[in-house]
């Protein structure tokens, strides 16, 4: 196949799996965007992107997430998907974990496919920063009633 050839046909599968879509739709055109970005040079890909019509902001986007579902094996990927919202907003948050983070969280049902954004934003916070997810209310900090029991005992 020549270059313009692969390039309408890209066109076409941006085409058939639209990013307002379902999850299978969204994680298509993702891992297509990724794929084709490692195939094509970077004038050529340019090109791919101006004409998809996509928003510039929501094609990195998309690219990001297809870029990590492809760091996971094909096993494991199917099963990620199953679990993914359809919504890429909270798909792109959700890939700012690591590879396995995400299929750990997959495989303990925490990302399910009613997931909103601001779920998807305060489970990576809690993964990736887990000293200041503490369940207290102070922070993984000593509150005032354990300073005073501290100062009795000493």
């Amino acid at each position: 196949m020549t270059q313009q050839q692969n390039l309408d046909a890209a066109f076409r599968f941006a085409e058939e799996n639209p990013y307002t879509g379902t999850t299978q739709q969204i994680v298509s055109l993702s891992v297509g965007i990724a794929e084709i970005s490692n195939r094509f040079d970077r004038t050529t890909f340019a090109l791919f992107r101006d004409k998809t019509e996509i928003e510039p902001k929501i094609f990195s986007k998309l690219k990001v997430i297809g870029q990590t579902l492809l760091e996971i094996d094909e096993a494991k990927r199917r099963e990620v998907i199953k679990q993914l919202p359809a919504s890429y907003s909270a798909i792109h948050v959700l890939c700012s974990l690591k590879p396995e983070e995400l299929v750990t969280a997959a495989k303990s049902k925490v990302i399910t496919p009613s997931l909103s954004v601001r779920a998807a934003r305060e489970y990576v916070q809690q993964v990736k920063f887990p000293a200041l997810a503490a369940t207290d209310g102070e922070k993984g900090r000593w509150g005032h009633k354990q300073e005073h029991l501290y100062a009795i005992f000493r």
